[in-house]
């Protein structure tokens, strides 16, 4: 890396993988952008079922829907800091000299 980066004249920055709740932050930014591109006209054609969806469920139909979007239909499982392994947790141990 250090060749590359001397070769090219740039310091590259070694980060981390992005934790679930950016992920999802992102997706909603990206599926609201997506939102407010679609045609009028073709909006007009969902409005009824978004009305009725909207009495029976009130806002809850709305979040579903853009959760859905977002390529989310349940929760992601937690996943490890070191491993990014689903459903593994990290735990950081500290030793005490005496």
């Amino acid at each position: 890396m250090r060749l590359i980066e001397r070769e090219i004249g740039c310091k590259f920055e070694q980060i981390g993988l992005p934790a679930v709740k950016d992920v999802m932050r992102a997706s909603n930014d990206q599926v609201t952008h997506l939102i407010k591109h679609v045609n009028p006209d073709l909006a007009k054609e969902f409005l009824q079922t978004a009305e009725s969806l909207l009495e029976e469920q009130g806002p809850d139909a709305f979040a579903a829907a853009l959760a859905h979007m977002s390529g989310f239909s349940q929760l992601p499982p937690s996943r490890s800091l070191l491993t990014h392994e689903p459903v593994c947790h990290s735990i950081p141990f500290l030793a005490f000299s005496s």
